[in-house]
């Protein structure tokens, strides 16, 4: 279904998490840097964690968008 595919998906890939905090760095006038890390290493743990824990589900999209292969 479309949950798995947004959960697990794309929004759990490693890249995407370093985007993003890369985005949050550069327009940081809102957060300060220290900020900025702490959201960007919650969102890769996120993807991680949800790797390691995940057993009987599709898996998750680590590596997304130079694959779309799911790890569990």
């Amino acid at each position: 279904g479309w949950d798995v595919e947004w959960h697990r998906g794309f929004t759990h890939s490693i890249f995407v998490a370093l985007f993003v905090t890369l985005l949050m760095a550069i327009f940081n006038w809102f957060f300060h840097m220290r900020t900025v890390l702490g959201f960007g290493g919650a969102l890769l743990s996120h993807g991680i964690l949800d790797y390691l824990i995940t057993k009987l589900a599709m898996g998750v999209k680590l590596f997304f968008p130079f694959s779309n292969e799911r790890f569990k």
